[in-house]
């Protein structure tokens, strides 16, 4: 929801991108201070649900990103969605595999694994990695 309403914002208002750009930096210090104490994948077992909200953003972000470089036209999140939902009817892999299955399927393997990578680890110093992880440009 967060990632339509900032793709929403962007395209019809492009005079608000500073806003647009405060609310990234807040998604970033979000995800970072619920990801000091827990990795994403055990958020919601530390009490940390805000996190899904927030690095969700960013990652939904980086696939739209990855997408819209890659191929020519934007991966928005009801695309991401809509596959990892009709993998997940037909699946019996985990809802987590599923969702990995689908990335790939929509960008490549790399960017796949280092969502991976991002969602199972605890992070030593949170920010620095999620700037790290967003600014990636090699998948």
């Amino acid at each position: 929801a967060e990632l339509l309403a900032y793709d929403t914002m962007k395209s019809l208002y492009p005079s608000v991108g500073q806003y647009l750009e405060m609310r990234v930096a807040r998604h970033k210090k979000n995800c970072a201070n619920d990801l000091e104490s827990t990795s994403l994948k055990n958020a919601a077992l530390n009490g940390k649900f805000h996190a899904y909200y927030s690095c969700g953003f960013l990652i939904h972000q980086l696939i739209s990103n990855v997408h819209q470089n890659d191929l020519g036209k934007s991966a928005n999140p009801y695309e991401t969605w809509k596959l990892f939902s009709t993998k997940a009817e037909m699946a019996s892999k985990t809802a987590q595999e599923t969702f990995f299955d689908s990335v790939t399927q929509l960008t490549n393997k790399k960017l796949s694994e280092s969502i991976r990578r991002f969602v199972n680890l605890k992070h030593v110093e949170p920010y620095n990695f999620i700037e790290a992880f967003i600014r990636q440009r090699e998948f």
